[in-house]
């Protein structure tokens, strides 16, 4: 019984600052673009296989 008196301000506690980084990543533009990532991996590829085929004099 008395380790509920510990154990519910720590989650508390935790809660807090799981939200607070979550806000934090909000407020900063983490979550604006979601595919531009995924989809520059492809693309990096394509534009490296032309520099090897096509390179500049």
């Amino acid at each position: 019984m008395e380790s509920i008196f510990l154990l519910i301000p720590v989650g508390l506690l935790f809660l807090g600052l799981a939200l607070w980084l979550l806000f934090r990543a909000l407020a900063d533009g983490q979550f604006d673009d979601l595919d531009r990532p995924a989809w520059q991996v492809v693309f990096d590829d394509r534009d490296e296989q032309r520099r090897h085929e096509d390179p500049q004099p």
